[in-house]
């Protein structure tokens, strides 16, 4: 039987068919690829691919294929389409799935969130001076609170986990252009999806409620929580 052997990287997957024998004939080998999301089951539509990888007659390996540029924390579902070469008849076609559990560590130096909807290095370099060095908290971009929010939310997803909405959904978690407020309710649901999933560390950070102060360190301690959560759960 023809197998699939793969590994995973924190941005991407490298993926290979190995066959029990050679089939006599050259083939060629297609592979794709799908993120499927735990909140969207219905997508399986296989996005990206890598076409055209030509085994001889001889070869019972395929060339690795890498794909890069995953999300973390999805489960990977990849499909292989073998074809004759001579006339690119279908002779066997295998689905496998994975799950991308890498999770880089928390950085104040460089963004955190690889998407255009994320920080930028400079962003999050002026955040960290806004909390540690009494820098301008104007400097804090909403858009760090939401790569924290988003990393949380990844190694959740990593674990096979889901995020507890008992304040708010992740999403409402995060913060959009046109609201920038980091209420309560925001604060609270990120906190508690740290304590509720992590229990091997001890946050130390208090609820809030409306009007009360939310200090620097408090962004410190969190970014330090994260790091600690990806080296117990030896994820990174």
């Amino acid at each position: 039987m023809a197998t699939i052997d793969y590994s995973i990287t924190n941005s991407g997957i490298t993926l290979q068919l190995k066959l029990p024998e050679p089939f006599g004939y050259s083939i060629v080998v297609n592979w794709y690829i799908a993120l499927d999301k735990s909140s969207y089951p219905s997508e399986h539509v296989y996005d990206d691919k890598a076409e055209g990888i030509v085994m001889s007659p001889e070869a019972t390996e395929s060339t690795p294929a890498v794909l890069d540029n995953l999300s973390y924390g999805n489960n990977i579902k990849f499909l292989c389409v073998v074809k004759k070469y001579s006339n690119f008849e279908t002779i066997l076609s295998i689905q496998g799935e994975a799950r991308n559990n890498h999770v880089p560590l928390w950085s104040w130096d460089k963004k955190n969130n690889d998407s255009a909807y994320g920080a930028t290095d400079e962003d999050t370099q002026d955040a960290f001076d806004a909390v540690s060095e009494n820098g301008e908290i104007s400097n804090f971009s909403y858009l760090v609170w939401n790569d924290m929010v988003y990393k949380v939310y990844d190694i959740i997803e990593a674990l096979g986990y889901r995020w507890q909405a008992r304040y708010a959904l992740t999403n409402d978690t995060a913060m959009t252009f046109s609201d920038k407020v980091l209420t309560a309710v925001r604060f609270n649901s990120l906190i508690y999806n740290i304590e509720f999933h992590c229990g091997g560390i001890n946050i130390n950070i208090p609820s809030v409620s409306q009007g009360d102060k939310v200090y620097g360190r408090y962004f410190l301690r969190i970014a330090e929580c994260i790091n600690d959560w990806i080296d117990l759960i030896s994820i990174s």
